[in-house]
C-alpha cells in the first residue's frame, strides 16, 4: 500500500567487509537489510530530479543540466524544467512553420503524464511512476497529410534503480553489478543509467550507492520522497514521402515518374537511402498487381499498359535503416495511346507494284529512327483477293531492323499473285526526339489504314 513500508526481511544487501573494500563509508552489519517502500508512494506533487535525459532523440539536447560540453549542442532543442514540476520542450524547430501547421500531442495513459501543446511547446507534467508514449503531430501544409513523430517518456522513483516499483536493497545491488562489471557488462541505455544515478551528478559510480544509503539512513528516499526520475527516448517511427504525386503523360511509350517530399522527423541529419519503389495496375475489380522489374522511380509505360489505371507504392528509408509507411499515389486517368508523329517515308516496293520476285525482300522506311519492337504482335502479307494470311512474321530471323527501315524476306508467296502488307501501328515504337517513344503508324490495317499492295510475277 501506499505510504506503508514493506515489512518483509530482504535478502542482506553485502557483508560488511565487501562494502568497505568498496569504500563506502556506511557499512551494514551482517544479515541487516534495508526497508522496501512502493516507489509510488508519498505525499502528492512530483518533484523532477535533474538531469532529465534524452535518450536517442537526436533534435534533443542530451540532458537538461550542462554536465559535460556534449549535453548542449548547437541548434538542438534543449530540455527546460520549470519549478523542478513542469517540463516544456520548444516544437517550432521540429515542425517548421513554413512546412507545418497545427501542432498537436497527446499520449495514451494520462494519468502517468499530463502533455499539452502550448505557444508551439510540448508540456509535460509528471504524475506518477510509469512510462508513457508521447505522439507529436502536425499538418504537412502542401498536401494536408498529418506526420507523427513518437518519443517515450519513463518516470521512475528517484533511487529505484531496477524499475521494479519499490525502493530497496536491490536498487544498490543493481548499481554495484553495474559497477563491478564496467568493462564486460551488457550495454545499459540513457534510461537505465539515468536510474542508477542517485546523486544525479550525471555518471554512475560508487557515490551512488553511497546516496542510496545516505538517502535511506536520512529518511530522504522512498516513501517520503517525491523525487522522481525522467527520461525521455526515442521511438523509431521512420521517414515519410510526403505529398506524392505522379508527373508525366498517361500515354503508352511515355515515362511516368513518382516526386514527393522526403522528411525524416527523428534524425535531422538522415539523408534517403535505399527507399522501396513498385509499380502496379488495377484490373476491373479493383485488384492490384505489381508490374515486374518495375521498382524504380521511373517507369516506361508499355503498350500492354494501354486502358489500366497505373499506381506506385513508395517506402522511404533512411541512411539510418529507418523504413517508414509505404505511401501509394494513384494515376488520374487511365493510359491512353499516343498519337504517332512518325511518317513513311518510302516502300519499296513502292504500293501497287507488278513483278515482284517470290523470293526477293521487301522494306519500309521511316522518318525517325526504330528504337523497338514486338515480337509477340508481329505482322502478315495477305492474299490481298481472298484476304487469307499466306506469311506470319513473328521471329526476328524472319525480318530485319536497321535504323529507319524494316527489312522483310519474302516467303510462301506464289506467282501472279496480288498481296497486301498489314502492320499494325504498336509493333513498332520510335524515340519522339523528347524522351518518350510512340507508335508507329499502321500499314494495311487500322483506322488509319495506309494500303501497301504489290504482284508476284513467275520466275520460270
Amino acid at each position: 500500500m501506499k505510504g506503508k513500508t514493506d515489512k518483509k526481511q530482504l535478502a542482506p544487501l553485502m557483508r560488511k567487509s565487501m562494502l568497505t573494500a568498496l569504500g563506502l563509508s556506511i557499512a551494514l552489519p551482517v544479515g541487516a537489510s534495508l526497508p522496501q517502500a512502493n516507489a509510488d508512494a508519498g505525499g502528492n506533487g512530483i518533484i523532477i530530479s535533474q538531469p532529465v535525459l534524452n535518450d536517442d532523440i537526436s533534435w534533443l539536447n542530451t540532458s537538461s543540466k550542462a554536465l559535460n560540453n556534449t549535453d548542449y549542442i548547437m541548434n538542438h532543442v534543449p530540455i527546460n524544467v520549470l519549478n523542478d514540476e513542469v517540463i516544456s520542450i520548444d516544437l517550432s524547430s521540429h515542425f517548421p512553420d513554413n512546412s507545418f501547421s497545427n501542432i498537436s500531442v497527446s499520449t495514451e495513459d494520462s494519468h502517468v503524464a499530463r502533455v499539452f501543446e502550448s505557444s508551439g511547446n510540448l508540456i509535460v507534467e509528471p504524475l506518477q511512476d510509469g512510462e508513457i508514449t508521447i505522439s507529436l503531430s502536425a499538418n504537412y501544409i502542401d498536401s494536408e497529410e498529418k506526420v507523427t513523430d513518437q518519443i517515450k517518456l519513463y518516470i521512475s522513483k528517484k533511487g529505484d534503480a531496477n524499475y521494479d516499483g519499490k525502493v530497496n536493497s536491490t536498487d544498490a545491488t543493481q548499481i554495484l553489478s553495474h559497477i563491478r562489471n564496467e568493462i564486460f557488462r551488457r550495454s545499459y541505455n540513457q534510461v537505465e543509467l539515468n536510474r542508477m544515478d542517485v546523486n544525479r551528478d550525471g555518471k554512475v559510480k560508487l557515490d551512488d550507492v553511497h546516496a542510496l544509503m545516505q538517502g535511506y539512513t536520512k529518511k530522504e528516499l522512498g516513501a517520503k520522497d517525491n523525487h522522481y526520475v525522467l527520461t525521455f527516448q526515442q521511438v523509431e517511427d521512420g521517414p515519410f514521402a510526403l505529398d506524392a504525386k505522379l508527373s508525366g503523360d498517361l500515354k503508352v511509350g511515355s515515362t511516368v515518374t513518382g516526386n514527393y517530399e522526403y522528411w525524416d522527423l527523428e534524425n535531422s541529419d538522415a539523408v534517403e537511402s535505399h527507399t522501396e519503389f513498385q509499380w502496379y495496375w488495377t484490373d476491373d475489380q479493383g485488384v492490384e498487381h505489381a508490374i515486374a522489374e518495375a521498382a524504380s522511380r521511373e517507369y516506361l509505360i508499355r503498350p500492354e499498359d494501354e486502358g489500366r489505371q497505373l499506381s506506385l507504392k513508395i517506402t522511404p528509408r533512411s541512411n539510418y535503416g529507418g523504413e517508414g509507411k509505404p505511401v501509394t499515389v494513384k494515376a488520374s486517368t487511365t493510359v491512353s495511346k499516343t498519337e504517332s508523329s512518325v511518317k513513311v517515308q518510302s516502300l519499296s516496293p513502292a504500293n501497287g507494284t507488278e513483278n515482284v520476285s517470290t523470293f526477293g525482300m521487301i522494306e519500309i522506311t521511316y522518318d525517325k529512327m526504330i528504337h523497338t519492337h514486338q515480337p509477340f504482335i508481329g505482322f502478315v502479307i495477305k492474299d490481298a483477293t481472298t484476304g487469307d494470311v499466306v506469311a506470319s512474321y513473328n521471329s526476328t530471323e524472319e525480318y530485319v531492323i536497321n535504323g529507319e527501315k524494316l527489312i522483310v524476306f519474302l516467303k510462301d508467296l506464289e506467282p501472279y499473285t496480288r498481296y497486301s502488307v498489314e502492320i499494325p501501328a504498336d509493333f513498332l515504337y520510335f524515340d519522339n526526339g523528347d524522351g518518350s517513344l510512340v507508335e508507329g503508324p499502321s500499314i494495311g490495317t487500322g483506322s488509319g489504314k495506309e494500303p501497301w499492295t504489290f504482284t508476284t510475277w513467275s520466275p520460270i
